[in-house]
């Protein structure tokens, strides 16, 4: 019983969700070792057989420790395992320690690489005698995926043979991995098979191959029953979108891979969001939002009833089932023999009583036995109806075979149906509500849509980090297709590690980090080659006998965290400086085509939240020297502006521009939440509210009369760090898909008092404009923004003079020492040098992302 409840204990920490992974491992090993103090090969070879066997999973699962060593223990731990589970007697239990056995070979990192491949291959071989494709057909095609997977890797005999016997074997997988049967094991068998093809630059075939591997990432919703495991998921089928962005590129179809791109943002951006339950904003009937939540949960039920069915009975049920069987045999054995020789004890009492001899013990453990006997009997009884309902289940095997395959092609074709349904409703909201679809489904964008959003004076630039190089593609309206850039891998390696020292530097040495802006940023110009690409784009407009005016960036992981606008070029300018419309980012080109959708030029009507946590005193300034750009507008001042009262004002959701001045805080403490609680801290007040608007609780928001979102606070404009997955997981995404198409906001912790001055002149720029049109954002921040880079001492005295009527207002009624500090703080900096503002420190920060 002890040792029963120690191996279900292991078994239990090892599927464990919660707490830290690697300690439940471990934790899970010892309760398996413990067992085995009691589960002895002597005493209970199954059970010491059954924990031998997951025993060396766990070791092959472990995170702690040497991986070499854990993996030697996993091997010894299902070698051990089989000495017990013979192919005769216990057929399914040998045929999964084979199969684990040889995914240990695979992993193997010591002895003879070559050898290790070779055993892996002879354990596959074997677990396939019994998982066949009729009795075990998931199972099978598991293990024709690993057999696969190990020819691939195979080194001995001939290659040109080990190559086909890994397709033979995967296209064997595939007749059961169908991507509607099972979207996660088609996904693993494509990309094998894909990654094979692409090894041997048959990049037609590999495209065709990862073109099925990406629909199964695109239908698979919830199959992975954690956020651990549907990271992992994204992160592996990052490879495939990677290798098929590259093939496309090799086989000259460019626009190709640029969709391919378009196609991995997407994925990863409803692979976050899918599982937060987003609603649709506007008018969407109630029928249909309840056929919306009818679906979302009839779907992943169906595919768990799928996983159910396409599974084998559990193993540890198969395991004491056959020990019962077991023991009846023994049993059923020892009391024949006690039957016989209970008829033959008188013969045997003469035969020793004439050698003179009397078997005393043996006398008495016979009558042992027989006082034994009726207990024996009923375990045999008990044993016998156990084996009956075996008997009679091997009988039906081929009937329950055929019920189970018809089962689930139903449960398939109701999933099919589902995801129909589920298509045709977001088709319905999408007239009403574009932004929602993008956070439930993939809807690839192409090449020529992607050229649409430009005019004839604007470029695009689209970067894309894959494994070993940076490729960059550069997009103009008229281009038949993109021109294509890539880096070495050796340029690969140079930003990686330039973008580590530059955030080791940022963090820890921030005053450092201000002094080395302008070398960090010239160092990034040159591994990104921005002075060749811009010559091309320069190339492009000069045939074409016009001049590009206007740029748009759209970064890639970590380059969303840098001011490329800012990069140095050769001839001393800043890349800033070469386009009088300006600069633009967004974070694909999908989220910038759905910007463009929500084009409203109006923008009299101001939300604002000033200063909530009373300690940005030129926040006050900021916030009442702008109001008097709007004709009407609602400001939470302070107190006042708590976070029950911002989600709860009805100016927020009508306003044409909310501007927050207050602090903000992107989450990159992955170990101790998420991006998603990245947040502006507005105030605390007495509700339940924390005080903080989450990037979460900003998903949810309704803008649909937003015309511009300012966030006027710390690194408002970062994203995800240290996951290749969470580039969508910004403030700037979240306003976006809330409903603003522009956003400006800030890439590091901003000065307060050139932050105020900027924002200040970017409005009264704003004000100039009889209506925002497409890229108005852009330029009147980049013209702000060369404003304060190139403010005097004495402009910015006389500014100051200007904007004095708001600091008399913010500090009405309050001492005259108060406002005296304010104003000598400010002119204190202003009068720090001739240009005070002049490094990108004070006024590259902020960014204009979206229209």
């Amino acid at each position: 019983q002890w040792a029963m409840a120690q191996h279900n204990l292991g078994f239990a920490y090892r599927e464990r969700i919660r707490g830290d992974k690697a300690e439940n491992i471990e934790s899970a090993i010892a309760a398996y070792q413990q067992a085995l103090l009691v589960r002895t090969q002597t005493d209970f070879p199954i059970d010491w057989a059954a924990t031998q066997n997951i025993l060396g999973i766990a070791y092959w699962d472990r995170i702690r420790g040497d991986k070499a060593e854990n993996i030697e223990s996993a091997i010894a731990a299902f070698q051990q395992a089989l000495l017990v589970y013979t192919q005769t007697d216990f057929p399914i239990e040998w045929a999964i320690a084979q199969n684990n056995l040889g995914i240990a070979y695979s992993d193997r990192t010591t002895g003879d690489k070559a050898e290790n491949i070779e055993s892996a291959i002879a354990a596959f071989q074997q677990a396939l005698l019994v998982r066949t494709q009729t009795g075990f057909p998931m199972d099978w095609a598991i293990t024709q995926n690993n057999l696969g997977a190990a020819y691939r890797e195979r080194t001995r005999g001939d290659k040109a043979e080990n190559i086909e016997s890994a397709i033979a074997a995967f296209q064997r997988a595939l007749l059961v991995c169908t991507l509607e049967a099972n979207p996660l094991e088609h996904l693993k068998t494509t990309r094998y098979l894909g990654h094979l093809y692409f090894d041997n630059q048959n990049w037609q075939l590999a495209t065709d191959t990862y073109e099925k591997a990406i629909k199964a990432v695109e239908v698979s919703r919830t199959w992975a029953t954690t956020d651990e495991r549907r990271q992992e998921i994204i992160a592996q089928a990052m490879q495939v979108y990677q290798n098929q962005v590259q093939a496309y590129i090799n086989l000259g179809q460019w626009d190709k891979a640029i969709e391919t791109v378009e196609r991995t943002k997407a994925r990863t951006l409803v692979g976050l969001l899918v599982k937060r339950e987003l609603y649709p904003k506007g008018n969407v009937p109630q029928e249909t939002i309840a056929e919306l939540e009818r679906l979302r949960r009839n779907i992943p039920s169906l595919e768990r009833q799928l996983q159910i069915e396409q599974g084998n009975i559990p193993q540890e049920f198969i395991a004491g089932l056959d020990q019962w069987l077991q023991k009846g045999n023994v049993l059923q054995e020892a009391i024949a023999e006690l039957e016989r020789l209970r008829q033959n004890i008188p013969s045997l009492e003469r035969q020793l009583q004439e050698q003179g001899y009397t078997p005393q013990e043996f006398i008495a453990e016979l009558d042992q036995w027989l006082q034994n006997k009726p207990s024996l009997e009923s375990q045999l009884r008990e044993i016998a109806i156990e084996r009956l309902s075996k008997e009679r289940e091997q009988k039906s095997r081929e009937q329950k075979s055929l019920e189970n395959s018809q089962k689930q092609k139903r449960l398939q074709q109701e999933l099919e149906k589902s995801r129909q349904e589920l298509d045709e409703v977001l088709n319905q909201i999408k007239d009403i509500d574009p932004n929602f679809t993008l956070t439930e489904r993939v809807d690839p964008i192409l090449f020529r849509d992607i050229q649409n959003l430009l005019d004839q004076h604007t470029a695009m630039i689209k970067w894309y980090i894959a494994h070993n190089k940076i490729i960059t593609f550069i997009i103009t309206a008229n281009s038949q297709h993109p021109i294509v850039e890539q880096s070495s891998a050796e340029e690969k390696e140079t930003f990686a590690h330039w973008g580590g020292d530059y955030f080791k530097e940022y963090v820890w040495e921030k005053n450092q980090w201000i002094k080395n802006l302008d070398s960090n940023l010239k160092r990034l110009a040159e591994i990104l080659n921005i002075d060749r690409l811009l010559t091309k784009i320069d190339n492009i407009f000069e045939k074409q006998g016009i001049k590009c005016n206007r740029l748009i960036l759209i970064p890639h992981r970590g380059l969303h965290l840098f001011p490329l606008h800012v990069m140095p070029l050769e001839n001393g300018d800043l890349l800033i400086d070469r386009f009088d419309r300006g600069i633009s980012y967004a974070p694909s080109s999908q989220i910038l085509q759905l910007t463009h959708k929500q084009q409203r030029p109006h923008f009299s009507q101001l939300f604002a939240v000033q200063n909530p946590t009373k300690d940005l005193i030129y926040a006050d300034l900021e916030v009442q020297t702008i109001r008097s750009c709007f004709d009407s507008a609602e400001v939470l001042i302070r107190e006042d502006a708590s976070e029950t009262k911002v989600k709860t004002n009805p100016h927020f959701q009508s306003s044409h521009c909310s501007h927050f001045s207050c602090h903000g805080n992107f989450h990159l403490d992955l170990d101790n939440g998420s991006a998603f609680d990245s947040a502006l801290s507005l105030a605390k007040d007495d509700s339940q509210e924390d005080g903080k608007l989450t990037l979460a609780e900003i998903f949810r928001l309704n803008l649909s009369q937003c015309r511009l979102v300012t966030l006027s606070a710390c690194e408002t404009g970062l994203s995800g760090l240290y996951s290749p997955t969470d580039e969508y997981i910004s403030l700037p995404s979240g306003f976006i898909l809330a409903g603003s198409p522009s956003v400006v906001c800030s890439l590091w912790t901003v000065a307060d008092v050139s932050t105020a001055f900027l924002m200040v002149k970017f409005y009264q720029n704003l004000k100039s404009y009889p209506e925002l049109g497409e890229g108005t954002v852009a330029i009147a921040l980049k013209d702000a923004q060369m404003w304060l880079r190139n403010l005097t001492s004495k402009e910015g005295e006389e500014f100051l003079e200007k904007i004095q009527p708001y600091i008399d207002i913010i500090y009405q009624g309050k001492s005259e020492k108060g406002k005296n500090n304010f104003i000598n703080k400010a002119k204190k900096r202003i009068n720090s040098q001739p240009h005070p503002f002049n490094s990108p420190f004070y006024w590259a920060a902020f960014t204009a992302v979206g229209f």
